[in-house]
């Protein structure tokens, strides 16, 4: 492989391995980011961490301060306000692609089931796991036009709704108001009824912007 290409995949790697561990709960909003300690936690030069930071910074995941270095990104209100709208703008969008194929099909599919898992979850009390599912079902919404761009630009979101919740904290005041609605939009679209589960996600929307609000006030 190319020298070039070679450092290209290995910034993607680690890049994609730092998304896991916030996405897994193991780095937390306002958490330094050791750059020695990461180098060598993934075997590569400080260089080509610095690469991968950058490019985590430019998602909105990681922010460096001069002076202090990297962390672990943490949300003020009006970040998380402005977040809700583009992510009400892309899942929106994505619905409207929904068409009646198997591909489709499948994802909704895989949307019910991860709103049953989730429900699973709740009723034996952990809601790391809700929150888990919950991921996965947003994360089908962005599958739907069956675009790359569209897909990383959802991971990025997700991603970043992890760490709001992580500042907000997670329970059944979080999370319990929504498993019901994950299902209904899921059906919905099994149905072939695109505008209703676009009604319904919108108010989904809507409601968790308000649990976000009264969490950061």
């Amino acid at each position: 492989m190319p020298k070039e290409a070679l450092l290209v995949s290995t910034v993607a790697r680690v890049t994609g391995e730092i998304s896991r561990m916030v996405m897994e709960g193991a780095l937390k909003p306002g958490e330094k980011l050791n750059e020695v300690a990461f180098a060598t936690k993934f075997d590569v030069s400080r260089n080509t961490l610095r690469e991968a930071f950058r490019t985590l910074i430019r998602d909105g995941l990681l922010v460096h301060y001069i002076n202090r270095g990297v962390y672990v990104k943490s949300f003020e209100l009006d970040e998380v306000e402005k977040l809700y709208q583009f992510r009400r703008f892309m899942q929106i969008s994505c619905i409207s692609f929904f068409e009646a194929n198997a591909r489709c099909s499948s994802l909704a599919d895989a949307m019910l089931l991860a709103a049953t898992r989730a429900a699973e979850a709740a009723g034996a009390g952990d809601w790391g796991a809700v929150a888990h599912h919950n991921n996965e079902f947003h994360l089908r919404i962005f599958d739907i036009p069956d675009n790359e761009q569209v897909r990383e630009i959802g991971r990025d979101i997700v991603v970043q709704f992890r760490l709001v919740f992580m500042n907000s904290g997670q329970g059944p005041d979080v999370h319990g108001p929504f498993i019901q609605r994950n299902k209904e939009i899921a059906e919905a679209l099994a149905a072939g009824e695109t505008d209703r589960a676009c009604e319904l996600l919108d108010d989904y929307l809507g409601r968790s912007l308000e649990v976000a609000r009264a969490r950061y006030r």
